[in-house]
Protein backbone atom coordinates (compact mmCIF):
# COMPACT_ATOMS: atom_id res chain seq x y z
CA UNK A 1 0.00 0.00 0.00
CA UNK A 2 0.83 3.60 0.10
CA UNK A 3 2.02 5.35 2.74
CA UNK A 4 1.98 9.34 3.64
CA UNK A 5 4.99 10.79 5.71
CA UNK A 6 4.26 14.61 7.19
CA UNK A 7 6.22 15.12 9.91
CA UNK A 8 8.91 17.29 11.69
CA UNK A 9 12.46 16.79 12.91
CA UNK A 10 14.69 18.46 15.18
CA UNK A 11 18.28 18.07 15.49
CA UNK A 12 21.56 19.24 17.66
CA UNK A 13 24.86 18.31 16.46
CA UNK A 14 28.57 19.65 17.66
CA UNK A 15 31.72 18.77 15.92
CA UNK A 16 35.29 19.33 17.28
CA UNK A 17 36.66 16.58 14.41
CA UNK A 18 40.29 18.22 12.59
CA UNK A 19 39.39 16.93 9.47
CA UNK A 20 35.83 16.10 7.77
CA UNK A 21 37.04 13.23 5.38
CA UNK A 22 39.96 11.81 7.33
CA UNK A 23 39.67 12.72 10.89
CA UNK A 24 42.63 11.81 13.25
CA UNK A 25 41.48 14.07 16.20
CA UNK A 26 38.16 15.45 17.87
CA UNK A 27 34.59 13.81 18.29
CA UNK A 28 30.76 14.38 16.35
CA UNK A 29 27.94 14.12 18.67
CA UNK A 30 24.49 14.31 17.86
CA UNK A 31 21.12 14.43 18.79
CA UNK A 32 17.63 14.30 16.40
CA UNK A 33 14.01 13.67 17.46
CA UNK A 34 11.38 12.96 14.47
CA UNK A 35 7.67 13.52 14.50
CA UNK A 36 5.64 11.96 12.17
CA UNK A 37 1.61 12.16 13.47
CA UNK A 38 -1.47 11.75 11.79
CA UNK A 39 -2.71 15.37 13.00
CA UNK A 40 -0.04 16.00 10.54
CA UNK A 41 -1.54 14.19 7.77
CA UNK A 42 0.90 11.04 7.65
CA UNK A 43 -0.80 7.71 7.58
CA UNK A 44 0.50 6.37 11.27
CA UNK A 45 1.87 7.79 14.42
CA UNK A 46 5.86 7.63 14.42
CA UNK A 47 8.41 8.92 16.87
CA UNK A 48 12.39 8.67 16.72
CA UNK A 49 15.31 9.68 18.65
CA UNK A 50 18.57 9.04 17.42
CA UNK A 51 21.77 9.77 19.42
CA UNK A 52 25.12 9.33 17.71
CA UNK A 53 28.65 10.14 19.06
CA UNK A 54 32.20 9.69 17.07
CA UNK A 55 35.73 10.00 18.38
CA UNK A 56 39.20 10.01 17.40
CA UNK A 57 42.31 9.77 18.32
CA UNK A 58 46.08 9.32 17.43
CA UNK A 59 47.37 5.55 19.15
CA UNK A 60 50.92 4.96 18.25
CA UNK A 61 51.33 5.51 14.59
CA UNK A 62 47.80 5.44 13.46
CA UNK A 63 44.24 6.85 14.63
CA UNK A 64 41.54 4.90 16.82
CA UNK A 65 38.39 5.83 16.31
CA UNK A 66 34.96 4.59 18.63
CA UNK A 67 31.35 5.42 17.21
CA UNK A 68 28.12 4.70 19.39
CA UNK A 69 24.65 4.74 18.42
CA UNK A 70 21.49 4.60 19.82
CA UNK A 71 18.27 4.52 18.38
CA UNK A 72 14.93 4.18 19.82
CA UNK A 73 11.45 4.12 17.91
CA UNK A 74 8.07 4.24 18.96
CA UNK A 75 4.71 4.37 17.65
CA UNK A 76 3.37 2.39 14.55
CA UNK A 77 6.00 3.57 11.57
CA UNK A 78 6.44 0.91 8.58
CA UNK A 79 9.34 -1.39 8.55
CA UNK A 80 11.72 1.31 6.24
CA UNK A 81 11.49 3.51 9.27
CA UNK A 82 11.84 1.30 11.96
CA UNK A 83 15.51 1.73 13.71
CA UNK A 84 18.34 -1.19 12.68
CA UNK A 85 21.80 -2.18 13.62
CA UNK A 86 24.12 -0.72 10.83
CA UNK A 87 27.49 -1.51 10.54
CA UNK A 88 29.89 -3.14 8.35
CA UNK A 89 29.17 -6.44 7.41
CA UNK A 90 25.29 -6.39 8.26
CA UNK A 91 22.40 -5.92 6.09
CA UNK A 92 20.72 -3.18 5.97
CA UNK A 93 17.12 -3.13 7.75
CA UNK A 94 18.15 -6.99 8.27
CA UNK A 95 17.84 -6.56 12.01
CA UNK A 96 15.16 -3.80 12.90
CA UNK A 97 12.94 -3.07 16.53
CA UNK A 98 11.93 -0.44 18.22
CA UNK A 99 15.60 -0.26 20.11
CA UNK A 100 19.06 -0.42 18.71
CA UNK A 101 22.36 0.11 20.55
CA UNK A 102 25.53 -0.29 18.87
CA UNK A 103 29.14 0.58 19.16
CA UNK A 104 32.04 0.25 16.69
CA UNK A 105 36.08 0.59 17.08
CA UNK A 106 38.28 1.10 13.74
CA UNK A 107 42.14 1.69 13.92
CA UNK A 108 43.74 2.86 10.78
CA UNK A 109 47.35 3.22 10.46
CA UNK A 110 49.49 4.63 6.99
CA UNK A 111 51.45 1.18 5.36
CA UNK A 112 52.88 2.76 2.36
CA UNK A 113 53.05 6.47 1.03
CA UNK A 114 49.49 7.44 0.09
CA UNK A 115 48.32 3.68 1.53
CA UNK A 116 46.26 3.32 4.63
CA UNK A 117 45.44 -0.17 5.88
CA UNK A 118 42.92 -0.45 9.00
CA UNK A 119 41.17 -3.17 11.10
CA UNK A 120 37.35 -2.68 12.58
CA UNK A 121 34.73 -4.55 14.68
CA UNK A 122 31.40 -3.72 15.92
CA UNK A 123 28.49 -5.15 17.84
CA UNK A 124 25.07 -4.14 17.94
CA UNK A 125 21.71 -5.44 20.26
CA UNK A 126 17.88 -4.42 18.78
CA UNK A 127 14.88 -5.17 20.65
CA UNK A 128 11.38 -5.62 19.45
CA UNK A 129 7.75 -5.84 20.77
CA UNK A 130 5.68 -6.43 17.60
CA UNK A 131 2.28 -6.78 19.05
CA UNK A 132 3.09 -8.41 22.48
CA UNK A 133 5.63 -10.83 20.58
CA UNK A 134 9.13 -9.66 22.41
CA UNK A 135 12.42 -10.45 20.52
CA UNK A 136 15.94 -9.56 20.81
CA UNK A 137 19.48 -9.92 19.18
CA UNK A 138 22.72 -9.16 19.46
CA UNK A 139 24.78 -8.86 16.37
CA UNK A 140 28.86 -8.29 15.83
CA UNK A 141 31.31 -8.71 12.89
CA UNK A 142 34.68 -7.48 12.02
CA UNK A 143 37.17 -6.48 8.95
CA UNK A 144 40.26 -5.51 7.27
CA UNK A 145 39.97 -2.27 4.81
CA UNK A 146 42.60 -0.35 2.48
CA UNK A 147 42.60 3.34 1.91
CA UNK A 148 44.23 4.76 -1.03
CA UNK A 149 44.66 8.61 -0.02
CA UNK A 150 43.38 10.59 -3.58
CA UNK A 151 43.95 14.16 -2.69
CA UNK A 152 45.61 14.18 0.65
CA UNK A 153 44.76 17.75 1.14
CA UNK A 154 41.41 17.28 1.45
CA UNK A 155 41.78 14.12 2.98
CA UNK A 156 39.66 12.13 0.26
CA UNK A 157 39.98 8.68 0.03
CA UNK A 158 39.20 5.68 -1.94
CA UNK A 159 38.98 2.35 -0.49
CA UNK A 160 37.71 -1.14 -0.07
CA UNK A 161 36.24 -3.20 3.23
CA UNK A 162 35.95 -6.78 3.61
CA UNK A 163 33.72 -7.71 6.27
CA UNK A 164 32.55 -11.03 8.05
CA UNK A 165 28.93 -10.69 10.10
CA UNK A 166 26.56 -12.51 10.93
CA UNK A 167 25.71 -13.62 7.01
CA UNK A 168 28.62 -14.26 5.57
CA UNK A 169 31.00 -12.10 4.32
CA UNK A 170 30.54 -8.56 2.51
CA UNK A 171 32.98 -5.94 0.49
CA UNK A 172 32.20 -2.83 -0.02
CA UNK A 173 33.92 -0.01 -1.68
CA UNK A 174 34.04 3.41 0.35
CA UNK A 175 34.47 6.58 -0.48
CA UNK A 176 36.20 8.48 2.31
CA UNK A 177 35.24 7.46 5.91
CA UNK A 178 32.94 4.82 6.66
CA UNK A 179 31.18 7.18 9.09
CA UNK A 180 30.77 9.66 6.85
CA UNK A 181 26.82 9.58 6.95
Amino acid sequence: GRATLSGFSLGWARDTRDDVFLPSTGSALSANLTVIPEALGASFDSQSVALKWTHYRPLGKGVIGWRAKSDLGFGDPPFYLRPFVSFRGVAALRYAGEQVVSMEAEYRRPIHLSWDGLIFAAAGHVRSDFRGLEQSKTVSAAGLGIRFKAAKLFGLTFGLDVAQGPDGTVGYLQIGNAWTN
